[in-house]
């Protein structure tokens, strides 16, 4: 990752005490692909992402509405095919709401969304990829050479004894 020892240490450190002082929450889906089409063939299921997507918004709707709060979806963006793909999922979702909410609820909490591109070098997205990486690597019971899973832990909306919460969630 980096060439001088020194700075990657200082760099993990400063990440560590930066994400500790910072009040935010995770929501995070994972799936393993390969098991779930292998489970669920593609050619009579919904696609692993949609039902990632799908309980993430179900997760971000019941984090806003417990804080009576509203907010926005920020995606990074990817291959114009997938960007479409993303936009048509919440498309429909808007129209016909998720397997647990109303569309009237995902149009009353989610004031909008938008795509950043990675060129923008956006510190959300970046921090949102390094804690997801860490979450995905616990859940996979993977060790990690720079893990902050007890920084981030506590960050994980709905937290508990075990991963079956509203933050981190793993469907297959």
């Amino acid at each position: 990752m980096c060439s001088d020892p020194n700075m990657c240490h200082d760099f993990w450190e400063n990440l560590r005490i930066g994400l500790k002082n910072t009040n935010f929450k995770i929501l995070s889906s994972y799936i393993n692909v390969k098991e779930y089409n292998k489970e669920f063939p593609k050619t009579i299921s919904h696609d692993s992402y949609e039902l990632l997507f799908s309980t993430i918004i179900n997760n971000y709707i019941h984090f806003l509405f417990k804080n009576n709060s509203r907010g926005s979806i920020i995606f990074e963006a990817r291959e114009e095919t997938q960007n479409r793909k993303i936009q048509q999922y919440y498309f429909h979702i808007l129209k016909h709401g998720t397997n647990i909410y109303q569309s009237n609820a995902i149009d009353n909490y989610i004031t909008t969304t938008s795509f950043l591109v990675k060129e923008e070098n956006c510190i959300g997205l970046q921090i949102a990829d390094l804690t997801v990486y860490n979450c995905i690597r616990y859940i996979n019971r993977d060790t990690i050479k720079h893990n902050i899973w007890n920084i981030i832990e506590p960050k994980i909306y709905g937290y508990k004894d075990d991963i079956e919460t509203y933050g981190i969630v793993k469907l297959f």
